[in-house]
């Protein structure tokens, strides 16, 4: 006895994969998503909207919604999107910190905006903020509770995947031709 099994369609089949690229694919979804993954990102991201000596001209310590960009690495094995943040305090906020002093940095020198710093010029030597009834307070060290973890970057992730999930299924259907 003898089995015949037929297939029809292989060869279009065989075609249609042979064209795919996975790159293009990838790439298409990337550049789609993006714009609604940073706007996750920058929604779930802490604001400080109280109390905050954190201004433009603060250098590094810029607000972190503000800071957060993404860049795309492509080559011809495939593509990565990186959506990162410059600032230091992302990590911080991301993992929580532990129980810590907080001392004046010494690098950080006297403007006529801070009379606080050492008058003489050179290095603060006191820790200056602006306590919840207005007025400032001064201290040269203070212990610091610590922080609890706030996972914002996993929680705008977790939105955003059903929607990045489905535009990579679309854009890799599109590239199959079907």
């Amino acid at each position: 006895m003898t089995v015949e099994i037929k297939v029809t369609g292989a060869k279009e089949a065989a075609d249609r994969l042979r064209r795919f690229s996975w790159t293009v694919a990838a790439l298409r979804a990337s550049d789609g998503t993006a714009p609604l993954v940073m706007e996750a990102l920058r929604r779930e991201a802490p604001f400080r909207t109280r109390g905050s000596d954190f201004s433009e001209s603060a250098g590094p310590y810029r607000h972190l919604r503000d800071s957060i960009s993404t860049v795309r690495h492509s080559s011809i094995g495939g593509t990565e999107r990186v959506f990162v943040s410059d600032v230091p305090q992302a990590w911080y906020t991301i993992d929580g910190t532990r129980p810590h002093e907080i001392r004046p940095r010494p690098e950080i020198g006297r403007t006529p905006e801070t009379p606080w710093r050492n008058p003489a010029g050179g290095a603060r030597t006191v820790l200056s903020w602006i306590a919840s009834t207005g007025e400032r307070r001064f201290a040269t060290s203070v212990q610091h509770p610590g922080t609890a973890p706030n996972p914002w970057n996993r929680r705008a992730a977790e939105a955003v995947m059903p929607v990045v999930l489905a535009r990579y299924r679309e854009e890799i259907r599109k590239e199959l031709g079907g």
